[in-house]
């Protein structure tokens, strides 16, 4: 009998959010794209895997990381960072500036793993250490170094990254973001900003973002945090409904458990969970992996379909992608399978927050175009 399909996931917990879809069933893939979901079939594949008490979801998706392994201290070998953890697409966020951004898109492009860049308003990027801070004063700026930059990477390029910590715009306040807004859309770009002790409080900040703008680290504990004036300022809330995405980014410092939880019990929830994953983080316990934050997430009282929705249709729409983030009929087959196991679970932070957890999210296997890049053992 001929084969219907490529790859044949069977007995699977599916999750899909974009169509509100939780069942046990079957998935097919076939010329990379999903060719199948529904009830349990018996047609036949080239390759059919049981995945009874495993979640079968769409590939996720982490919208803040550092790649640019082999022009920066920080930057991670994107496809072994991410494949093995799931990650079917990951977003640079701001490694590099107009002065390296070609190498870094040409390297990108040699990998599996799916990518765009921000491009970082300081020209030579983003600068990891304590003794200097990378210039982000717009009177540095080339407007004709942008201009080539553009139209190089073209959709590559999804917008603009600037830090307005206070250590590194000094006395220029908020001006450095008002004219990388200007400059994004002058260029139709979004704009992401990483703004831990920020100059002026967090609802001043979000009010200046655009629908489709990123404010990353939102549950950051440093200067005016979240609940720096007592509460959660209307601004921000009013922010997020009008389409800025509150996204958590926690890396290694840039997170609080104490203000996460408090922000979970007031109902503060974030549009997208995702890393910032780095070579100083990667595999380190404060952040691991993306699956490791989305286990954090459950741990603090986020649903499971909630933490898969951050990092699959969520996401894909924050990266302005209509065929990822999905599982529908046609669409390109990136596909996670993860597995829940029970164990008790530490979580920590910098400033010496703990929480336990009761279970924690693993990887089982990661499709990418229709191709299986990662799959455990117990799945062979």
């Amino acid at each position: 009998m001929d084969n219907k399909f490529d790859i044949l996931l069977k007995n699977g917990r599916i999750i899909d959010p974009s169509q509100n879809i939780d069942m046990i069933g079957d998935i097919a893939v076939n010329k990379k794209k999903i060719a199948y979901l529904g009830a349990p079939t018996q047609a036949s594949a080239k390759k059919t895997y049981d995945m009874s008490g495993y979640i079968i979801c769409p590939g996720l998706i982490d919208i803040h990381t550092h790649i640019n392994y082999r022009g920066q201290a920080n930057g991670m070998p994107v496809d072994l960072a991410d494949i093995p953890y799931e990650v079917t697409y990951a977003f640079d966020a701001g490694s590099t500036g107009i002065s390296a951004y070609k190498a870094l898109l040409q390297m990108l492009a040699n990998y599996d793993t799916r990518s765009k860049i921000a491009l970082n308003v300081s020209p030579i990027g983003l600068i990891m250490t304590t003794k200097v801070n990378e210039p982000v004063d717009p009177a540095l700026w080339d407007m004709d170094a942008f201009e080539e930059a553009i139209e190089y990477g073209q959709d590559r390029i999804w917008g603009f990254k600037i830090r307005i910590s206070k250590n590194i715009i000094g006395e220029q306040g908020l001006y450095p973001l008002e004219k990388t807004i200007e400059l994004a859309e002058h260029y139709g770009k979004k704009v992401m900003i990483h703004a831990t002790n920020p100059p002026e409080e967090m609802g001043t900040v979000a009010e200046l973002l655009r629908p489709g703008d990123i404010l990353s680290h939102i549950f950051h504990g440093t200067g005016l945090h979240l609940y720096a004036t007592g509460s959660i300022d209307r601004k921000i809330r009013d922010s997020q409904d009008r389409g800025v995405i509150i996204d958590v980014s926690p890396g290694q410092g840039n997170f609080s458990l104490a203000v996460a939880k408090r922000a979970i019990e007031d109902k503060f929830y974030p549009n997208t969970l995702s890393t910032d994953l780095n070579a100083s983080n990667w595999n380190n316990p404060m952040v691991f992996s993306l699956t490791a934050v989305m286990s954090k997430f459950m741990a603090l009282g986020m649903s499971l379909n909630d933490v898969i929705r951050t990092t699959t249709v969520t996401a894909a729409k924050a990266m302005q992608e209509v065929d990822l983030g999905t599982l529908k009929l046609g669409t390109t087959a990136d596909i996670t399978a993860l597995k829940i196991i029970q164990k008790n679970v530490l979580f920590f932070d910098k400033f010496n927050n703990t929480l336990y957890g009761d279970q924690i999210l693993s990887a089982v296997m990661t499709i990418v175009n229709g191709k299986i890049l990662y799959q455990s053992t117990e799945t062979l």
